[in-house]
């Protein structure tokens, strides 16, 4: 007998037996009760009806929200999933520590009772948002065959007094039972951060709810550590810093491993195009690695979406398969916007043109072994013009002089319009914000500032700094931008018929690519 037959006998029971007892009752009445009580059934039977519905409605709300319902929504067994480590490209280094986390996993299904086995409880993933957290996670699973419970951290947050923490007790106890059936089961928290942040202990009630929710995590987690609580692996992802999460979460035995799952470089940005377009229909002579250079910074899910805006642009135009442009205009869509109906004028294009000049002359010259792949006065929706310069290769560690170059490169057009026109316009807006972040970093947080001054003054509270300390910091910053701009007019004072040679090609194509930039500067 199931469980809801079983319920139903129960009230069938429970109903006739009141019923006698109210008959009971009834004969040894007087008169005039019994017609009071004969007077009040209609408002007393409805009363009862109108109770017995709401607590039902609320009965099912309630488990739905926090009990077996909200669990068994989150349940996905492995079979579902289908992600192996295969498919997790670009992140090498993290796919190799996630082949060690299933194999400590698989160990402890195979041997449970062996106390010299190997035993991980937490797997925390931190990383920008983008790079293959969840699709590790998902990996885990399904290369460890386990069912998988997948959450996000904002499912533990509701306006229910203690709802976060009931529904905490239930993943785990789910995960428990799956746990004796399958041999183990794995935890799936996206978004930590939200549930997992540092506590505050302010009398809010929003804070409150949100500090009993993460105690209950913390106690269902120190529960793991009892030999005997099953096979259960919580992984986490977040794209905060882990200075953000609690320290009680980061401790070990809770969350043992921490997996840093990074934006790809290079040879993984090129395995990423090779794995997308490998899933569409492309030419076969597309330079990979040429793409993979311009997409620096890029992490999985934006080659993804470049290639699919590729074949979307390459329907358009009615190619068979997706070609080189299309990529290129792929990326500049989805980087620089779409193109804009802005109509400038003459003069406005001229400054323009003489502006994108500036800053393709500085990085030609003060940046040789860059590639300069394309400058642009189209107007876009996020920009009306653009310098494209690629590295060679990828830099990790950039020195004094590295920043120096950038800031003359962001200053060039600036220095370009200062020459041609002797006014500047609000174009330098952004280079101004680029190259005055540098400048400051360069200054506080790095000692290249030219007083000598040392130390990461960003790590100091700005109110424990006096004032006159600040100035000479502040005075280093101006004094790099200073030098900067002077180098980069210097360079275009000296090559001013290149500039303007540069500028009216752009007035006459708009748009010019590597090989028709460095025709320009052989002539």
């Amino acid at each position: 007998m199931n469980r809801t037959k079983q319920l139903a006998l129960f009230f069938a029971i429970l109903g006739m037996a009141l019923l006698v007892s109210i008959w009971i009752g009834y004969q040894f009445l007087d008169p005039f009760n019994r017609d009071t009580i004969i007077a009040t059934i209609p408002f007393d039977l409805s009363f009862s009806l109108i109770s017995t519905f709401l607590f039902v409605v609320f009965n099912r709300i309630f488990h739905g929200m926090g009990g077996l319902g909200f669990v068994e929504s989150k349940l996905v067994h492995s079979s579902q999933i289908s992600v192996s480590f295969a498919d997790v490209i670009g992140i090498d280094e993290a796919v190799e520590e996630a082949r060690e986390v299933v194999q400590i996993v698989k160990d402890r299904m195979t041997s449970p009772k062996k106390k010299t086995k190997r035993i991980i409880r937490g797997l925390l993933l931190l990383g920008p948002p983008g790079c293959g957290k969840t699709l590790l996670a998902k990996a885990i699973a399904t290369e460890a065959g386990l069912p998988f419970l997948a959450l996000s951290g904002s499912d533990f947050v509701e306006k229910w007094h203690s709802l976060g923490a009931s529904r905490i007790r239930g993943v785990f106890k789910e995960a428990r039972r799956l746990s004796e059936q399958k041999g183990a089961c794995v935890i799936f928290i996206d978004e930590l951060d939200v549930i997992g942040r540092m506590r505050d202990f302010s009398t809010s009630a929003g804070e409150e709810e949100t500090n009993r929710t993460l105690t209950q995590l913390l106690v269902e987690m120190d529960g793991l550590n009892q030999a005997e609580k099953g096979n259960i692996i919580v992984i986490a992802a977040t794209n905060a810093s882990e200075d953000v999460l609690d320290r009680a979460l980061l401790r070990p035995g809770r969350f043992d491993r921490k997996l840093y799952v990074d934006i790809p470089g290079s040879e993984g940005r090129e395995k990423l195009f090779r794995h997308f377009l490998s899933r569409v229909s492309s030419e076969k002579d597309i330079p990979v690695h040429a793409l993979a250079q311009m997409s620096t910074g890029k992490n999985a899910a934006d080659i993804e979406n470049i290639v699919r805006e590729a074949a979307l642009i390459a329907a358009k135009e009615n190619h068979a398969t997706i070609s080189l442009d299309d990529l290129m205009t792929a990326l500049d869509k989805l980087e620089l916007g779409m193109r804009s109906h802005a109509h400038l004028s003459d003069k406005e294009r001229i400054r323009v043109a003489y502006h994108e000049s500036g800053h393709l002359l500085a990085a030609r010259f003060f940046s040789p072994e860059a590639e300069i792949v394309k400058v642009s006065i189209a107007p876009r929706r996020r920009k009306f013009s653009v310098v494209q310069q690629i590295p060679k290769e990828d830099v990790h560690i950039r020195n004094k002089e590295t920043y120096l170059t950038r800031i003359r490169i962001h200053l060039g057009g600036y220095a370009a319009e200062r020459i041609m026109f002797e006014n500047t316009s609000e174009l330098v807006r952004e280079d101004f914000i680029q190259a005055t972040a540098i400048a400051r970093e360069m200054v506080w947080a790095w000692g290249m500032g030219s007083s000598g001054l040392i130390g990461n003054y960003h790590a100091i509270d700005v109110r424990d700094i006096s004032d006159t300390f600040k100035q000479h910091l502040d005075n280093d910053s101006e004094t790099l931008l200073r030098q900067s701009l002077e180098a980069t007019e210097e360079l275009l004072t000296r090559n001013r018929g290149l500039l303007e040679r540069v500028a009216a090609r752009l007035l006459e194509k708009e748009e010019l690519k590597t090989e028709e930039i460095l025709a320009i500067f052989k002539h």
